[in-house]
């Protein structure tokens, strides 16, 4: 049995911000947020998890998915494939805030940290198991804020597809432990 955790945006983008969204799936239901059928995506302030993580997913299919005020840890997996449709290159953009993810993700677009109009600094940061091993990630710092890939917390670094810094690049940062420092593998394509 499924939980269905969403909204039908088939037929709309969300225009304005969904207010956090909190995905709890447990060992006989999972819990899901499927933006495969939106036109261009969705957009939410936060995201998080409070359920078991094996059972929270996002489907992303082709769409990318916007936390435009992040604060939380989602300890489920983000993928492009699973949902409605089977589409696949779906990414993940940070607007503003910190959002730290705890668990292996599948997802195979681009993550964009930092979108250009935010005054505050943006953090995506990798915790425990978290990964995003087939994405691109784009750091996209200004000279008002500085857009962060944090993997200090994670328990063995982090693979990423590859890096990039399409903003201020001395504001694009990448925080890691001395310990995780050879971990950090750019795997171009």
């Amino acid at each position: 049995a499924y939980e269905i955790v969403s909204r039908d945006w088939s037929s709309d983008v969300c225009s304005s911000d969904l207010s956090l969204v909190t995905l709890s799936g447990s060992s006989s239901y999972k819990a899901i947020l499927d933006i495969t059928q939106t036109t261009s995506g969705a957009s939410i302030k936060s995201l998080s998890s409070s359920g078991t993580a094996a059972k929270d997913l996002v489907y992303l299919g082709a769409k990318t998915l916007t936390l435009s005020n992040a604060n939380n840890t989602f300890a489920g997996v983000i993928a492009d494939a699973g949902g409605i449709t089977s589409a696949t290159g779906g990414g993940l953009t940070l607007s503003a805030g910190t959002e730290t993810l705890t668990n292996a993700n599948t997802y195979t677009g681009t993550t964009t940290v930092g979108t250009g109009s935010q005054t505050a600094d943006v953090t995506l940061a990798l915790g425990t198991s978290g990964a995003i091993s087939s994405s691109l990630v784009t750091l996209n710092g200004s000279s008002s804020y500085k857009a962060i890939l944090d993997i200090t917390q994670t328990t063995s670094g982090a693979s990423i597809k590859s890096l990039s810094s399409s903003g201020t690049a001395a504001n694009d940062l990448v925080y890691r432990s001395e310990e995780h420092t050879s971990e950090l593998q750019s795997r171009e394509t």
